[in-house]
């Protein structure tokens, strides 16, 4: 009769040693015996202690059966020895090797190993790249509660990779990944927060940006500087996919120099890229710029035709960058009457403090009729009410005027 083993294994990770505890049911004249047994499997660890020397393309299936044995089937484990063939360590590194481990993991469940398998499809390791599976993948892992997978779920819902774009969802896995530790989601939904629909359409929201940014405190042992730095990259790994957004973001961090070397032909280079994919915060910073010759060779006309495809967009700044551009002919000849509509349409539109400033200062420098002068100074004292910087300090010189 060929014995019964019941096996327990463990691995020695530092060394590759595996060890075997085993009980045998042994038939013997006065009944079953059970006999116990510990010791090495000197021939499995060789393997893999030696594996540097090892041809792993011509003994895979050797490899795979004696990695099992190690593991006893065990997916968690089956995984980690996939991590370490994704990296070399201590092993050759193979990148099919650790893709079949973590195909073989994620058949059994594991949710680490359906989130490398998502990061195999993605990047192309062990297996032509297809965003539709990495997406897949990804979506299990997250939902078994792999943080990281959380946030590259909600990254990928923000940018519609592998997927249709979808705020609510990107929002829902970003936050949960955020409040389960993830520096990244913290970081982005601080800044989005903060900033409001003009990234990934989150409406701006500063107690929830406190929040985030209490959690990040909290949490990570970083400094304000660090933190900008570590944002700064994560927006940069976007902006180099192409995302127009965060292309913007990157162009100003180069022109302020947040988190990076001020570099004004950078935030050219970014503003340009945001602009062509026509984002509308994008054509306006690169309208000033053109119009100011930073980091680039000025260029009126250039501005001017940036206002207007921003303003063709809805725009309201971009309306009044119109307005301006055509009252005082900055790239385009004087137009008093085209100045007024910009200039109208960009302040009662969204109530724009903005807008109100400069047409009112329109009406004012225009002077023809009192009452237009009179409505001039209302629609300041407006965008005063609102904070608008522009509008306070041109108020000063009129003390008589409460705001």
């Amino acid at each position: 009769m060929v014995p019964v083993y019941r096996n327990k294994f463990y691995i020695d990770k530092e060394n590759f040693i595996l060890n075997v505890q085993a009980t045998k049911k042994v038939k013997t004249n006065s009944g079953t015996v059970i006999e116990k047994l510990t010791f090495e499997d000197s021939k499995t660890s060789d393997l893999l202690r030696k594996n540097n020397k090892y041809k792993v393309e011509e003994n895979t299936t050797k490899l795979l059966l004696n990695i099992m044995s190690a593991t006893h089937g065990n997916p968690n484990e089956v995984c980690k020895f996939g991590v370490k063939f994704l990296n070399g360590d201590k092993v050759q590194k193979d990148v099919n090797m650790a893709f079949k481990l973590f195909e073989i993991s994620s058949k059994s469940g594991c949710p680490e190993g359906f989130f490398h398998l998502s990061k195999c499809y993605d990047a192309g390791l062990g297996t032509e790249k297809s965003k539709e599976l990495s997406f897949k993948f990804l979506k299990i892992a997250a939902e078994n509660g792999i943080v990281n997978a959380q946030y590259n779920l909600g990254m990928s819902y923000a940018i519609g990779d592998g997927t249709e774009i979808n705020r609510d969802e990107a929002l829902k896995w970003l936050e949960l990944s955020a409040k389960n530790g993830n520096i990244e989601s913290q970081l982005w939904l601080i800044v989005s927060f903060s900033i409001g629909n003009n990234i990934n359409g989150i409406e701006k929201n500063l107690e929830k940006s406190f929040e985030f940014a209490a959690m990040c405190a909290e949490n990570q042992n970083l400094d304000p500087e660090e933190c900008v730095k570590k944002l700064f990259s994560l927006y940069k790994i976007l902006a180099d996919k192409n995302n127009p957004k965060a292309q913007y973001i990157v162009a100003i961090c180069y022109r302020l120099g947040l988190g990076v070397e001020k570099d004004d032909i950078e935030a050219i280079k970014y503003f340009r890229l945001s602009a062509m994919q026509g984002f509308d915060l994008a054509l306006i910073k690169l309208g000033k710029c053109l119009i100011n010759g930073i980091g680039i060779k000025k260029d009126v006309r250039g501005a001017f035709h940036c206002f207007m495809l921003a303003a063709n967009q809805g725009n309201i700044d971009a309306l009044t960058y119109v307005g301006i551009c055509y009252e005082k002919g900055i790239g385009i000849q004087k137009d008093f009457g085209k100045a007024h509509t910009s200039y109208y349409n960009s302040t009662f539109k969204e109530n724009n403090p903005k807008g109100q400033f400069y047409f009112g200062k329109f009406k004012i420098d225009q002077g023809v009729i009192g009452g237009e002068v009179f409505n001039g100074f209302n629609l300041i004292l407006l965008s005063a009410k609102q904070n608008y910087p522009k509008a306070i300090k041109y108020l000063e010189k009129y003390p008589n005027i409460q705001v």
